[in-house]
């Protein structure tokens, strides 16, 4: 998640995901590339929002060049305590962030901390290190709850990136109806 729209996209095609997803151990879980996962309702319709194949570097430096972020800038990351698996997904994102231009400095918490920190709104962080878990097997558990910006609440919030666009959320309201 990140608070800086512009090159966020660049960080999302720099980062090699599959390298950071094996950090934690080949069975924690699999790679898509969408939002939703794939046994709920609506993902065999989603559009691809992550590189398939592995980060794009190319796609990444011309998303910066386009963006007016400057670099070379430094994002801090919010993640949980510094465990080995942290430690070398942290790894992997700095060094892919790296060659986009970016140093990543974490700042580690107890997951609790983390996520009351993450929560509050305005919050100096660039990258919330977030994995999430449904409530229940519904599309709105994930984009209505994760990126509705209509309702972003000053504290203990769940959208970390604070997404906010008026269209999208006007969809996710219309889907939420349904």
């Amino acid at each position: 998640a990140s608070q800086t729209p512009r090159g966020g996209r660049a960080g999302h095609d720099a980062v090699t995901r599959h390298a950071r997803v094996n950090t934690h151990g080949s069975a924690i879980g699999l790679v898509g590339d969408k939002l939703l996962p794939p046994a709920l309702p609506g993902s065999n319709v989603e559009a691809s929002i992550y590189p398939r194949n592995g980060p794009n570097l190319a796609k990444a430096r011309a998303l910066m060049r386009r963006s007016d972020v400057k670099t070379p800038l430094t994002a801090i990351e919010y993640t949980t305590a510094a465990t080995a698996s942290v430690q070398e997904t942290n790894a992997v994102l700095q060094a892919n962030l790296a060659k986009i231009g970016i140093t990543v400095k974490p700042k580690y918490f107890t997951r609790s901390i983390q996520f009351q920190k993450e929560g509050v709104k305005g919050v100096a962080m660039n990258i919330a290190d977030e994995g999430w878990v449904e409530d229940f097997p519904d599309p709105y558990d994930f984009a209505n709850v994760l990126l509705d910006g209509a309702h972003i609440p000053a504290t203990n919030g769940v959208n970390f990136a604070y997404f906010d666009n008026p269209v999208i959320n006007a969809e996710l309201a219309k889907d939420a109806a349904l």
